[in-house]
């Protein structure tokens, strides 16, 4: 047999309303914890891609399109390899962008540098796909900065509303709300 829930269980119905009235906003604490870690993650590995792009030397600028490139010399080929090890390889990213390596490079650094990258299209990494490469996910990185500042003010106000509406209920000792 259940308790009843009203005026004949006051205690139980306080406690029910306060799971109502605080279960969104811890739900929406935990969301915004989250994203938080994952954009940090993100940022992390765009760091980290930045910097290890910036010890490539790029590819002679003499060379023509039509000469061909082992794989062990081209750059580009290096390029794509430092990209699946740091941003394409951050743990969430398959779950919650469920993209292929170049649709993500698209995606985050435009077709430009995805021709750079892409295996088979005869663009190679020279000085001036480095530079682009590089400030393409210098502006991926200063992005995710930028909401994260905006995610860190929101995960602020949640807590504070949180505080707050915490106290009011808390102090309810009966089947009324008071006004």
């Amino acid at each position: 047999m259940s308790l009843p829930v009203g005026p004949e269980n006051p205690r139980l119905f306080i406690n029910s309303m306060r799971d109502y009235v605080l279960g969104p906003i811890q739900t929406a604490v935990e969301i915004v914890a989250a994203d938080m870690s994952e954009l940090s993650t993100e940022q992390e590995a765009f760091l980290n891609f930045i910097r290890r792009v910036r010890k490539l030397e790029p590819e002679p600028a003499s060379l023509s399109y039509q000469e061909p490139l082992s794989s062990s010399e081209n750059r580009s080929d290096r390029t794509r390899e430092i990209y699946e090890e740091t941003v394409f390889a951050v743990d969430h990213y398959h779950e919650v962008y469920d993209e292929l390596l170049i649709e993500n490079v698209v995606a985050e650094l435009g077709t430009e540098v995805a021709e750079v990258l892409a295996a088979d299209t005869g663009v190679t990494l020279t000085p001036v796909a480095k530079k682009l490469l590089i400030n393409r996910a210098q502006q991926c990185l200063e992005k995710r900065k930028s909401v994260i500042i905006s995610i860190a003010a929101e995960q602020k106000s949640l807590k504070v509303h949180q505080e707050v509406i915490h106290e009011l209920i808390v102090g309810l000792t009966g089947t009324a709300v008071p006004k």
